[in-house]
């Protein structure tokens, strides 16, 4: 049993349950984060909610309680809920949000785990919405975190980002302290500082380019060593997280535009739509080229095989916006334009493979030359917490407060 450091007041629990760990994981599909925020793109108001001690709603089967044992100087306890730290403690609470919400999400609310928005067009359509929302939770037990709870905003900071009418961009809240980060200094530290700005690669420009160097240091059997190339990428995406663009939500009645680029060591992609007259972006995308896709320039029509492969890697990545719809795809490379009007013409069967896959898509392919790409050129070519020692008073105020669940039970039983 041991305390987790939280951004917000108290000290949840969690058990490290060792024996639970070799039971069969439960898989429960989350919804992906950036379907949630384009869901959220047309709302005028958006209330925000927080289930109050999450997993502390599902209680434990009868026979499963025993497994959850564990001393302390006062005794051995067992837990009645779900403590947070169980192998399938996330699948069986996404199961329990699904069934009291089924019939409501992506109508009427998103929720995310214990995480939950009410969106609408207008007000009164709001107050039906949220009183929905709020009987289920009520029928269900639930209770409410009051302070993180936002009504009938227009803005509101919702999964590590700030939704606003007229886009999307990082929560300040979440990237404030970035420019303070510690250089990584093990491979610790470094997976940990990519995947904070991993997060945010939707608003990064060249993020697979710009990480390059930080990502080698990942490679298996790579030494540790930090060059002058990854103090420049390091100190880079810092810059790029305090200063992110904000993003448009994708607009479906609109044609949207689609520019790749590629080079020897990634791919970049970057979706676009006409806003009032300007080209605006939805989100961009990029890849480091690994492996076998490495050695593809080397070949005859390795350019093509190049260019041609981030093509079809990119309207695989954005395939949630473009199936079925009419857009415009630019590359700087102009023999593909060839290859998609008269693909079975060529030997390298490659093109072809991917030629007949975009096939499938309602594309029209313009050539545009380099110097005209340069938002998509560059995409091909932490904060570290600092623990305070916790004061043992705060933590028996904080073990007092939550030694009852939510629905009336007690979360642990005395054995």
């Amino acid at each position: 049993m041991f305390a987790v450091v939280s951004s917000h007041p108290g000290w949840p629990l969690a058990s490290l349950l060792v024996g639970c760990a070799r039971a069969s994981a439960a898989s429960s599909p989350s919804p992906l984060i950036d379907d949630i925020l384009d869901v959220l793109g047309k709302a005028k108001l958006l209330s925000t909610m927080d289930i109050a001690s999450g997993y502390w709603n599902v209680p434990m089967a009868a026979d499963s309680v025993e497994k959850t044992a564990f001393t302390c100087k006062y005794g051995l306890y067992e837990w009645l809920v779900i403590p947070f730290g169980l192998r399938n403690a996330v699948p069986a609470f996404e199961r329990l949000m699904e069934n009291v919400l089924i019939d409501l999400k992506w109508r009427t609310c998103l929720v995310y785990l214990d995480d939950c928005v009410v969106f609408s067009d207008d007000f009164p359509t709001h107050l039906v919405r949220l009183k929905q929302v709020l009987e289920r939770f009520r029928d269900a037990g639930f209770k409410l975190k009051m302070k993180k709870c936002k009504w009938g905003r227009v803005q509101v900071a919702f999964l590590g980002h700030i939704v606003t009418p007229s886009g999307i961009l990082p929560n300040p809240e979440k990237v404030k302290s970035v420019m303070n980060v510690k250089r990584p200094h093990d491979l610790h530290t470094v997976r940990a500082f990519l995947g904070l700005t991993s997060y945010f690669r939707r608003y990064i420009l060249g993020y697979a380019g710009i990480s390059a160097p930080i990502e080698r240091l990942k490679l298996k059997g790579a030494a540790f060593v930090w060059t002058d190339d990854c103090e420049a990428a390091f100190m880079q995406l810092k810059r790029k997280l305090i200063e992110p663009p904000i993003l448009v939500y994708p607009d479906f009645s609109k044609r949207f535009k689609l520019y790749v680029d590629s080079s020897k060591q990634a791919v970049g992609a970057c979706l676009m739509q006409t806003v009032d007259g300007r080209d605006r972006v939805v989100a961009y995308a990029s890849k480091l080229l690994v492996g076998s896709e490495k050695n593809w320039i080397h070949r005859q029509d390795g350019t093509s095989e190049i260019e041609c492969w981030g093509i079809e890697w990119a309207t695989r990545k954005f395939r949630c916006y473009l199936d079925r719809q009419k857009f415009d795809l630019f590359t700087d490379h102009k023999a593909l334009t060839w290859v998609f009007d008269a693909g079975n013409r060529t030997s390298n069967a490659k093109l072809v493979r991917w030629a007949m896959e975009l096939s499938q898509l309602r594309l029209k392919v313009f050539h545009k030359a380099g110097t005209a790409m340069g938002h998509v050129d560059g995409l091909s070519r932490l904060h570290y917490t600092t623990v305070n020692a916790l004061a043992w008073a705060d933590l028996l105020n904080a073990e007092e407060d939550d030694c009852n669940g939510p629905s009336g039970y007690p979360s642990l039983a005395y054995t």
